[in-house]
């Protein structure tokens, strides 16, 4: 069976096949060509332009934000202020005690006593009749009745400068000053000021009847003042 088998397969390889005939192409007919079309330039079909690669897309921009942009305004720059220094504590004054009123009658009395032992006193009081100008000095002069403001009367045995150099000799090294104002009664008037020129009374120094003798008269005020009482008797 396997030998015919094998015999059967030659046997039809060995048959020739029909070659297939080769297809002759096709004869197309000429075509007629007109003159015209030869004489007319062909006109040129454009170029077919290169198919431009489609460019990526660009990334849409973000869109602006609704909400406006602040704008930043410039602060105004405080004025500058000096730190302020605490105020000194002042410090606690002491409590200063009034200083007592000056009372003069004690340095007055004493200018009595020194001016009774004045060289040259007399011891006495004058008379009205010692005095060229008695009422300056009295407002009676029958009674012998001072005038208001004279505290005492001094008689001196010397002339009114010699007088006047002795007052000043005991006084002044104490630190009493003699000031001159305006004359009185016919003779030279002082004020007698301590050295603080605190004023103790006022010093009429007058020539008595003759010049050969002096009245030193102490006045509690100025007899030269408007103020001064009985002022207006003396003429």
């Amino acid at each position: 069976m396997l030998l015919m088998s094998v015999a059967l397969h030659a046997l039809i390889l060995a048959i020739p096949l029909p070659s297939t005939p080769e297809a002759k192409p096709e004869e197309k007919p000429e075509e007629s060509v007109q003159l015209s079309s030869l004489v007319a330039s062909p006109t040129p079909k454009p170029a077919a332009s290169p198919v431009a690669k489609k460019a990526a897309p660009k990334p849409l921009p973000k869109a602006a934000s609704t909400v406006p942009a602040l704008i930043a305004r410039p602060r105004p720059i405080p004025n500058p202020v000096a730190p302020r220094t605490p105020a000194a504590t002042p410090a606690p004054t002491a409590s200063v005690s009034p200083s007592p009123e000056f009372d003069p009658s004690e340095l007055q009395a004493d200018f009595q006593d020194s001016l009774q032992n004045t060289e040259g006193s007399l011891g006495f009081p004058p008379s009205p009749e010692a005095f060229d100008e008695p009422n300056a000095f009295y407002s009676s002069v029958e009674d012998e009745e001072r005038r208001a403001g004279i505290t005492a009367m001094q008689w001196f045995n010397d002339i009114a400068d010699t007088v006047f150099t002795k007052l000043q000799e005991n006084y002044q090294p104490s630190g009493f000053t003699f000031e001159p104002i305006d004359d009185y009664g016919g003779g030279k008037m002082y004020e007698l000021k301590t050295a603080e020129g605190q004023t103790v009374n006022f010093i009429n120094v007058v020539p008595a009847k003759g010049g050969a003798s002096t009245v030193v008269i102490t006045w509690e005020y100025d007899p030269n003042s408007p103020t001064a009482p009985g002022s207006q008797a003396v003429q």
